[in-house]
């Protein structure tokens, strides 16, 4: 066992036999070895388990650990309770890394400037045949700045493709009650605590969606996490100041459409969750402005009508579409 590694690599693991050898090869495949592995059981009841004891049979970097299933959330705060590593970098057991040097290449920026808290860097969302590449590079930005590119899903919401100071996550850790978004829900609350991001244009991380995946899957309990999620990144944008108002109306409204769309598939409509928006219906000043032209008349509308209003209309309007 590596005693003190630079980084550690968690990979949490729940029914995936048939994907885990060639996420498990792709670590093993990377240029850089200074690193422990850590492969968190969370109950799977296929073989997963035995896979992963006879890769740590063969280097002693792995390490496996069982538990009951709790969730993707639960499975990374096991590991991180051991974790040594100087860094943290996560990688789902069905996903893969794209290319050998994805880590060397990372690494040797953070450890070239420790002024960095976490680094991000491409990946490839793969849906089938469809391959849809998510880059960005430009080097150094602020907290502020990373605010703003969360709010234009330029900062992904997701931990995979991202290495962090292990100092993130001391006292920090996933909520036992969130199934999905669980990673931006983490991001969000470490929003205070970041100073520098790295957005690199090195390695590859290669995502795959998977028919049986919480992506793939439409349950109210979920939709709704998600949009409380989105709307604590706004709560979160409001204390910052010179957050970009654009950017903030514009996830306002992604914010908003999912909870329609939610409630018109599954009913259950909430007046207290719809009021705990109206803090953040944009300025009318931004009308004015560049906003989407989609956007500007959504807004017209709920300036003139109300939010409320506005809401149940589009609702009933969802839900004739769905009906023919």
């Amino acid at each position: 066992m590596v005693k003190n590694p630079s980084l550690t690599i968690i990979v949490p693991v729940y029914k995936v036999e048939k994907y885990i050898k060639s996420c498990l090869d792709s670590i093993l495949s990377q240029t850089f070895r200074d690193y422990e592995v850590i492969l968190v059981d969370d109950g799977s009841p296929d073989n997963s388990g035995a896979i992963c004891d006879e890769y740590a049979s063969k280097d002693e970097r792995i390490k496996v650990i069982y538990k009951t299933n709790g969730g993707a959330g639960m499975a990374r705060n096991a590991a991180l309770d051991i974790a040594r590593g100087r860094y943290i970098t996560f990688i789902d057991s069905d996903d893969e890394y794209g290319s050998s040097t994805a880590i060397e290449d990372n690494m040797a920026i953070l450890k070239g400037d420790t002024s960095i808290d976490f680094l991000q860097y491409p990946h490839v969302y793969i849906d089938g045949e469809r391959e849809t590449m998510h880059s960005l590079s430009g080097g150094i930005i602020s907290r502020q700045e990373m605010l703003d590119y969360m709010l234009r899903e330029k900062v992904t919401g997701y931990l995979w493709d991202k290495i962090f100071k292990a100092e993130l996550f001391k006292g920090r850790r996933f909520r036992p009650d969130i199934y999905v978004c669980e990673d931006l829900d983490f991001l969000i609350d470490s929003i205070d605590a970041v100073n520098n991001v790295y957005l690199s244009e090195h390695g590859l991380y290669r995502y795959f969606r998977r028919d049986n995946s919480l992506i793939a899957k439409k349950i109210y309990s979920r939709e709704m996490d998600v949009f409380r999620i989105f709307r604590k990144l706004l709560q979160a944008s409001s204390r910052y100041p010179k957050t970009d108002r654009m950017a903030a109306a514009d996830f306002f409204f992604i914010t908003l459409g999912l909870l329609m769309r939610t409630w018109a598939m599954f009913g259950n409509e909430n007046e207290e969750e719809l009021k705990s928006l109206e803090q953040f219906v944009p300025n009318s000043s931004l009308l004015l402005y560049g906003m989407k032209s989609r956007n500007r008349f959504k807004l017209l509308q709920i300036k003139i009508m109300g939010l409320e209003t506005y809401a149940s209309m589009n609702i009933m309007a969802k839900r004739r579409r769905m009906r023919k």
